[in-house]
């Protein structure tokens, strides 16, 4: 399966900066899944890096979740699927955190991780 790649901005408010979240839906892995995270591009530059040196954490597990973590903050609202969940009906994530977007298919952190870095380093 190959990463999704299209982004669409949400409507423009009324007053203040327009494009303030990025929505992406996940089609090709279900109908209806899709993720909106505050766009990184309209964030201070200070939100853009986890706030701990992850190359000092020598633990790789304790890394993922930090990233995890520090990702699920750029989540505004989601449908995803527990990947876990091996069922016909699959359950939903709840809210997100650390702990659930360790629990959605690697294309969503991943996905997140891709719009943040591309507005930490724009060229």
């Amino acid at each position: 399966m190959t990463e999704p790649d299209s982004t669409t901005p949400a409507p423009k408010p009324s007053g203040g900066y327009g494009n303030r979240t990025l929505r992406h839906d996940f089609d090709d892995l279900a109908d209806g899944l899709y993720v909106e995270i505050r766009n990184p591009s309209m964030l201070p530059i200070d939100a853009l890096s986890p706030n701990r040196d992850l190359s000092k954490v020598k633990d790789k597990h304790e890394r993922t979740r930090i990233m995890n973590a520090w990702l699920a903050g750029f989540i505004i609202s989601w449908r995803i699927y527990d990947i876990t969940d091996m069922s016909n009906d699959p359950a939903v994530l709840g809210e997100p955190c650390g702990e659930t977007l360790a629990l959605a298919p690697g294309v969503v952190p991943n996905w997140i991780a891709k719009q943040v870095t591309a507005a930490a380093d724009p060229t």
